[in-house]
């Protein structure tokens, strides 16, 4: 009877777990003679992030997560410009109906205009341009069994950004990865962190992670 006691507190204790949020991110092209030191070296310009229509209250922050890991864990002598301050000098040359015009024909036809992206590097003063295409947090379910062969339902919370550098100079994307993260309940592991934020920076964090070639360590993180 006691023994019983034991494993249904152990049980109780650990359904009252909130599932962990994990990274998602990995790399899935490198272009051949890519180096990480050149794109250091001549300078990396964040772009503004671009989202769908609603998700203005976290795009902008997860720009600054961005922004934060990028120069945080920057290899030294590296030039980067943050998101903020590329869309500044956007704005002052004229450039940003021009770029959007050109991200929409590269949705359909996988071609950016390279005259346009030399306008930017031009007046940001870096030859290579990080674009990152965020998608909206997903919500979804999986039907599994608890512990005693009944029935769950497992729910799962998690957003992906697309992430591309192009070269300045041919036009040509040099490195891509697929960003995300998530959350999925188990048998163990009941609720979500239900704040956007969360997996922004979890997100983020990984993508510079896989961009540097490095994992960051976790007593460095503010």
């Amino acid at each position: 009877m006691k023994r019983l006691v034991y494993v249904l507190l152990f049980v109780f204790v650990l359904a009252g777990c909130s599932a962990s949020i994990e990274d998602l991110s990995r790399v899935t092209y490198i272009k051949y003679g890519y180096s990480l030191q050149q794109v250091m070296q001549n300078g990396l310009a964040i772009l503004p992030i671009n989202s769908g229509s609603g998700l203005e209250g976290y795009r902008r922050p997860f720009g600054d997560a961005i922004n934060y890991f990028t120069l945080k864990y920057k290899p030294q002598n590296a030039k980067i410009i943050s998101w903020q301050d590329t869309q500044r000098k956007m704005n002052d040359n004229d450039l940003i109906t021009a770029f959007q015009d050109a991200l929409v024909k590269y949705q359909t036809t996988s071609m950016i205009d390279k005259n346009v992206l030399k306008k930017i590097s031009q007046s940001v003063g870096a030859r290579y341009l990080l674009f990152i295409r965020l998608g909206d947090l997903q919500q979804g379910a999986n039907v599994g069994e608890d512990l005693f062969g009944g029935t769950i339902v497992n729910r799962t919370l998690g957003l992906k950004a697309h992430v591309l550098i192009w070269d300045s100079v041919d036009g040509d994307i040099v490195w891509e990865c697929m960003g995300g993260a998530s959350a999925e309940e188990d048998e163990f592991s009941r609720g979500l962190d239900q704040n956007p934020m969360s997996y922004s920076n979890m997100a983020a964090r990984g993508i510079i992670q896989q961009l540097y070639q490095r994992t960051f360590v976790e007593e460095d993180q503010e």
